[in-house]
C-alpha cells in the first residue's frame, strides 16, 4: 500500500509502484496495481501456495525498506506523518490479519461524489505519469461501471474465491479441545485463525449453562500441525504430561475480532454444539479472557469411566490418570500452554 504525504500525489505513488514492479520482476513475481479511490495505490502479488502473515509481512517490510534506502527522496517507511512530507509512505504493515484494506470496487467517500477503488493496468499508470495528469486514475461510479463492462474484472485471477485451506482467514476454521494432564490439569482450547492455532488454557473446562463463565488464559499460538496432536510429553520437558483430543470440529466466527479482544463463535464438534464468547478482561495487553456460554444452554458432558476419556480423567485434583495405557511418545513444540 502506498500513501503520499503532504506535497505528494497519486502520481508519486505510481512512480514508487513501478520501482516495486521492477524489483518483483527480478524475483520472478507478477504483481497487479489498484488505485485506492483516494490518493494511494495498492500492489497485489498472487500466491500459488498457502502461506501466513508471518511470512508475507517480513517480505513486504524488506521490500519497502530496500526501496526507501535506494530512493530516500521519494519513498519512506516511517509512519510518522511529519516525516512523510513530499514522499510516498510504503505501508508494509498492512500484511496482517488485524489490518483492513479497502476492497476492490469499494466506494471511497472522499469528495462530494465517491470514487471507486479500481484495478488498473501498468500501461494506464505509465500514461498518467507521462501526461502528468492524475484524473485518469480517479473513477466515479458511472465511469467505473462502464470501464468494468469494457475491460472485465482485472482482478479475477488475483483474488480467487477462498478455498477450504483459507477458511480460517475468512471467519471459518477448525477447532480442537485437548485435555492436558500437565503439572496442573486443564483443557487447551484452540481456534484455527490467521494461519495458526490461537490458544487458551481453560482450567475448569467449557461452560454449558447460559451466561456461565470460565477463566481462559491466552497462550502462545501453536502450529496447525498441533490440531490433532495426542501423546505423552516426557516428564521434565515443558508441558510434560498426557495430551489427548477431547473434541474437534469446525467453528464459524459470528462476530468480533481477536485483536480487539472479543470473539463470538459457534462450534460444530463431535461433542460440542452451540455458541460461545471469548472476551479479554482487564489490561488489553493481558492474557486473561473469559469463556462465556451464550445462546441455548447445553447439557453438561460427563467423562466416561473406563473408556478412552476415563483412562485419562484426573483423580483427586491431580494429574495422575485412573489407569495406564500405551501412548506414542511425542515432543511438544515449546509453546506456552
Amino acid at each position: 500500500m502506498r500513501q503520499p504525504g503532504e506535497r505528494a500525489s497519486i502520481l508519486n505513488c505510481a512512480a514508487v509502484a513501478f520501482l516495486l514492479q521492477k524489483t518483483l520482476e527480478q524475483l520472478k513475481l507478477k504483481c497487479f496495481p489498484k488505485v485506492s479511490g483516494s490518493k494511494g495505490i495498492q500492489v497485489y502479488i498472487p500466491l500459488s501456495t498457502a502461506t501466513t502473515y508471518d511470512a508475507t509481512q517480513p517480505f513486504a517490510r524488506a521490500l519497502a525498506e530496500l526501496l526507501a534506502r535506494e530512493c530516500p527522496k521519494l519513498a519512506i517507511t516511517a509512519m510518522a506523518k511529519p516525516a512523510r512530507q513530499g514522499k510516498v509512505f510504503i505501508d508494509w504493515s498492512q500484511n496482517a490479519g488485524h489490518k483492513t484494506t479497502v476492497s476492490v470496487y469499494s466506494l471511497r467517500a472522499k469528495d462530494e461524489r465517491p470514487y471507486v477503488s479500481m484495478p488498473v493496468t501498468w500501461k494506464e499508470l505509465e500514461r498518467a505519469v507521462k501526461k502528468g495528469d492524475s484524473q485518469d486514475l480517479y473513477f466515479e461510479p458511472d465511469r467505473a461501471l462502464e470501464r468494468l463492462e469494457r475491460t472485465g474484472d482485472l482482478f479475477a485471477d488475483v483474488l480467487p474465491p477462498p478455498s477450504r485451506a483459507a477458511r480460517s482467514q475468512t471467519g471459518h476454521g477448525r477447532f480442537v479441545i485437548q485435555k492436558h494432564a500437565a503439572s496442573h490439569f486443564h483443557y487447551d482450547f484452540r481456534l484455527e485463525m490467521h494461519g495458526a492455532l490461537k490458544s487458551w488454557a481453560v482450567p475448569k473446562g467449557m461452560p454449558y449453562s447460559r451466561a456461565e463463565k470460565r477463566v481462559a488464559m491466552a497462550t502462545e499460538d501453536h502450529p496447525l500441525a498441533y490440531l490433532e496432536f495426542e501423546g505423552a510429553i516426557p516428564k521434565g520437558q515443558y508441558g510434560g504430561g498426557t495430551v489427548m483430543v477431547w473434541d474437534i470440529g469446525d467453528y464459524e466466527l459470528i462476530d468480533g475480532d481477536y485483536y480487539k479482544g472479543k470473539l463470538r463463535f459457534s462450534l460444530q464438534g463431535k461433542k460440542l454444539q452451540g455458541e460461545w464468547v471469548l472476551a479479554r478482561t482487564g489490561d488489553p495487553r493481558g492474557n486473561k479472557w473469559l469463556l462465556i456460554k451464550v445462546g441455548s444452554a447445553m447439557k453438561p458432558l460427563r467423562p466416561k469411566r473406563g473408556g478412552c476419556l476415563g483412562a485419562y480423567w484426573p483423580q483427586h485434583g491431580t494429574n495422575r490418570c485412573s489407569r495406564r495405557r500405551r501412548v506414542a511418545k511425542a515432543i511438544e513444540p515449546r509453546h506456552d500452554g
